[in-house]
């Protein structure tokens, strides 16, 4: 379980953006400040 202040490990997320899927490495985003938003629907 990650908690507040963990590495996340390198993975690919798909993404929606601009109306389309697609797919992302999070070591894209090494260096910089990300916000990852998810929800469950049950």
């Amino acid at each position: 379980m990650l908690t507040v202040g963990d590495m996340i490990p390198d993975t690919t997320l798909e993404i929606y953006y601009k109306d389309a899927f697609s797919k992302v490495n999070l070591s894209n985003y090494r260096g910089k400040w990300l916000v990852l938003l998810f929800y469950l629907s049950w």
